[in-house]
């Protein structure tokens, strides 16, 4: 997984070399830093406790001045944190989840000073830790999660200049983590990936 992630992203960045290169500039590329707020809807843990790193590359293609549609390739660090700040109580729990991302987004660009956007993000999980009272159960306990993931994502990008820019991201689970969860206080007994993100952006052209 480490080496398509590689892949992909240097697949991104040959693709931006070329659009600068191109008097037409279908493309525009850029990179992406910044952090998740997140938690699970589901599973009795409340409130945006846990954080965790968002990064990787953007690549859009231009429809006009105004229009875009954009691809990704991001590390997504989700999960979910109790609000007890003990390590070895009992009633401490940390789940981490982390993603490999894929959104596939359409785009108004403001007269370059905002771009929104909107869609759908394919995410493929690469890594699943849980601890309760700081003791980890993932090694016991069989991965309850699903390896792939589908979620609704929606950004507005704050353009500073013309090649950097402040993004808010919101990001939601369409389907549920994985199989049904009994102690789940959501519908369905279900478990969904709630995050919000705060990225800076770099645009290469």
């Amino acid at each position: 997984m480490i080496k398509s992630f590689i892949l992909l992203a240097s697949l991104l960045l040959t693709i931006n070399v070329y659009s600068q290169n191109s008097d037409d500039a279908r493309f525009r590329g850029g990179l992406i830093l910044g952090f998740n707020a997140t938690q699970i809807d589901g599973d009795d843990m409340g409130g945006f406790k846990k954080f965790g790193l968002n990064s990787g590359a953007i690549v859009y293609f231009v429809l006009d001045e105004r229009f875009s549609i954009s691809t990704s390739l991001l590390y997504s660090q989700k999960g979910a944190k109790s609000s007890f700040n003990t390590k070895n109580s009992f009633s401490s729990r940390k789940i981490i989840i982390d993603y490999v991302d894929i959104p596939i987004q359409f785009n108004y660009h403001d007269k370059e000073i905002a771009i929104f956007s909107g869609g759908i993000a394919l995410g493929r999980l690469v890594r699943y830790k849980q601890f309760v009272g700081g003791i980890p159960i993932h090694d016991t306990d069989p991965n309850p999660y699903s390896d792939w993931s589908l979620s609704a994502v929606a950004n507005v990008t704050f353009l500073i200049k013309q090649q950097f820019g402040v993004n808010i991201h919101f990001q939601y689970s369409v389907l549920s983590l994985g199989e049904r969860f009994d102690e789940s206080n959501f519908k369905n007994r279900g478990q969904y990936n709630n995050i919000l993100g705060l990225r800076t952006m770099y645009f290469f052209n």
